[in-house]
């Protein structure tokens, strides 16, 4: 049979406060339940017994609680309001790189844009050079140069005052492109009223597209 030992730890009374366990005696009476696991084995503490209260268990006192209760609430909140501070202030940022990007964007389309109007009317100037020399084949390959070069204009957008205009533009070219065909291949000679018509009808597409390019530059400047 093992051992068994009976240690009694008594708390003196004074007549004013009724003690409480120390700290000690509450390790040293768990420590013997566990060996012996019984209670009647663990020491016995005597003297007066008050229950403690949840304040007198801790470090800090009810007030002190309350205060740091109240500090964590006021970080939470202080918290809240830079987190929102920070989603608007992000949001505001991404808003005004989406603008910086749509404005680069329309900036880079405009000048293309510019660029193929000059370009047209470069090959509008070179293709009556070859019309006036009545060079059909050469002039054939450039109007086919030319119908691109609307087209590309046509699918960057022309304004809409402008549409109307532009559409019976092409409509000449095709005529146009139609007649150097028939006298590339020999099938027919272009009469001088003929050609003087080609040669009128580019110089007022020229125009048109010089007129749009300068236009387009003034509205950019004012943007």
């Amino acid at each position: 049979m093992g051992f068994r030992y009976r240690h009694e730890i008594v708390v003196p009374r004074d007549g004013l406060e009724p003690p409480t366990p120390g700290l000690g005696n509450l390790i040293l009476l768990a420590v013997c339940v566990r060996i012996s696991g019984c209670e009647r084995c663990a020491p016995k503490i005597t003297g007066a017994y008050k229950p403690l209260s949840y304040g007198e268990m801790g470090f800090l006192n009810d007030g002190w609680r309350d205060i740091i209760a109240l500090a964590g609430i006021g970080a939470t909140a202080v918290a809240l309001i830079v987190a929102v501070w920070q989603i608007r202030s992000a949001a505001d940022t991404v808003a005004k790189r989406a603008e910086t990007v749509y404005a680069t964007t329309r900036q880079l389309a405009r000048q293309l844009q510019l660029t193929d109007l000059t370009n047209a009317v470069r090959i509008i100037t070179n293709l009556q050079e070859h019309v006036r020399n009545r060079q059909y084949g050469a002039a054939l390959g450039r109007m086919s140069d030319l119908r691109e070069a609307l087209a590309k204009l046509a699918g960057a957008g022309i304004p809409a005052d402008d549409t109307q205009t532009f559409n019976s533009h092409i409509e000449q070219v095709e005529d146009m492109e139609k007649l150097l065909l028939k006298a590339t291949l020999g099938e027919s000679h272009p009469k001088d009223s003929q050609l003087t018509s080609v040669h009128v009808s580019l110089t007022q597409l020229s125009s048109f597209l010089t007129a749009l390019s300068t236009r387009m530059q003034f509205d950019a400047r004012q943007a």
